[in-house]
């Protein structure tokens, strides 16, 4: 296929750290723009915005190199359209906006022919402490989540099928996510980006959270490597959580093993500032705060790779808990119970009448769904050694999922 990306010449305005100075003339704030200053289409935002960095200024827009910022905001009308299936919604107000980004991310990719491959250039990835670099991975994750997110939701919405084609050819010929070697264990980690290579940087986890590109239900090469790298970052078991919550505690919640439950419970507790109510004494915004919810939901539950995982990261050790009216990708709604050392049969409800994909629970065991609108039970297809399974649902209903022996499944 003839590359859709061209190599451009060095412009002025994209050179290494951002613009750095107020007002509109910010090249990929809006159309208008983009297309007189080098011909970069869609959307993309400045980093920061407010009267904080400009010391006592209004109306500041201050490019501090970073091109993510987008793609991170389209992160969150992914979630909120798998979550919620408001298809009304996605036509209207999210895919127009998906559909932007994803034009920025066409017309900014950059064909390098020694790589085969599309490439993420000139981008600081983070903020004015980070360098610019190539294939960062909060540019390379949000890239993959934006353009993957826009050819689905243009062939459910049958549209845009020129730019479905042009936006599959990216996806399919993205550069890998950068990796490089522990300098201690010799093994495989990913780093932030191609020529910056760190790794205990806790974006260097942005393709666990927020982008949930690498999860449980990844490859395993992918998820084994994703798990050392938040090892790594992590050391020696700390008393503490490293980073900011957005891109640290999240992302390590995702990605380590149920066992670590206890462990991760008393060292967020340990991370807590509590005479700010829960708000840990991290660096940030709102934004960087809110992670500390996004690990807590993470250990109870995990759908954003279409797969529900009910308590992924809990062990008895942790004691009891429970959960009720979680959404879960897909249009669920789910209620849940960790009792006795066991997840207790649980309640998932249909918000759009679509399948729903369950990681099961209980280890070789079979399953056996209720409709407890319609009480009746519900057929069930359940993979090899009962490790998934799946069962359509009915809009506006709930079901029970519980364990039976698996012989006879």
């Amino acid at each position: 296929a003839v590359p859709l990306g061209k190599a451009r010449a060095a412009i002025a305005n994209w050179t290494a750290g951002g613009l750095g100075f107020p007002g509109w003339q910010l090249n990929g704030f809006n159309n208008a723009q983009n297309k007189s200053v080098g011909g970069y289409g869609g959307v993309e935002f400045p980093a920061i915005v407010g009267p904080t960095v400009c010391r006592g200024l209004c109306n500041y827009w201050w490019d501090t190199g970073q091109r993510s910022i987008a793609g991170l905001a389209a992160l969150h009308f992914v979630t909120y359209f798998e979550h919620t299936q408001n298809r009304t919604w996605l036509r209207r107000v999210g895919y127009p906006f998906l559909q932007q980004v994803a034009e920025f991310y066409r017309t900014w990719l950059w064909w390098d022919p020694r790589c085969d491959c599309y490439r993420i250039i000139n981008s600081s990835g983070g903020e004015r402490d980070t360098p610019t670099s190539n294939n960062t991975q909060t540019d390379a994750s949000y890239c993959r989540v934006v353009l993957g997110a826009a050819v689905r939701y243009a062939e459910q919405l049958q549209l845009d099928s020129g730019l479905q084609r042009q936006w599959m050819h990216l996806l399919e010929n993205l550069e890998p996510f950068a990796e490089s070697q522990d300098p201690i264990t010799g093994e495989t980690v990913y780093v932030f980006a191609d020529q910056a290579e760190r790794h205990k940087f806790e974006p260097a986890l942005s393709l666990a959270f927020p982008s949930g590109v690498v999860g449980l239900d990844s490859p395993n090469r992918s998820l084994d490597t994703a798990r050392r790298t938040a090892r790594s970052i992590l050391g020696d078991r700390p008393t503490s959580l490293p980073g900011r919550a957005c891109f640290g505690w999240a992302a390590f919640t995702r990605l380590l093993h149920a066992q670590e439950a206890p462990w991760l419970l008393s060292t967020m507790s340990a991370s807590l500032n509590v005479s700010r109510v829960f708000i840990p004494p991290t660096p940030g915004g709102g934004i960087e705060q809110a992670g500390i919810a996004e690990a807590i939901n993470s250990m109870l539950i995990q759908s954003h790779q279409g797969v529900l995982h009910v308590f992924p990261v809990w062990a008895p050790e942790a004691g009891a808990a429970r959960f009720a009216g979680l959404s879960a990708a897909g249009g669920f709604q789910v209620s849940a119970r960790f009792h006795a050392g066991v997840v207790a049969p649980f309640e998932v409800k249909s918000i759009a009448g679509r399948r729903c994909i369950v990681h099961s629970p209980w280890a070789r065991q079979g399953v056996r769904v209720t409709d407890m609108l319609a009480n009746r039970s519900v057929h069930v297809n359940q993979s090899a050694g009962g490790t998934r399974f799946g069962f359509d649902t009915c809009q506006g209903h709930s079901y029970l999922l519980s364990p039976t022996p698996l012989s006879g499944i």
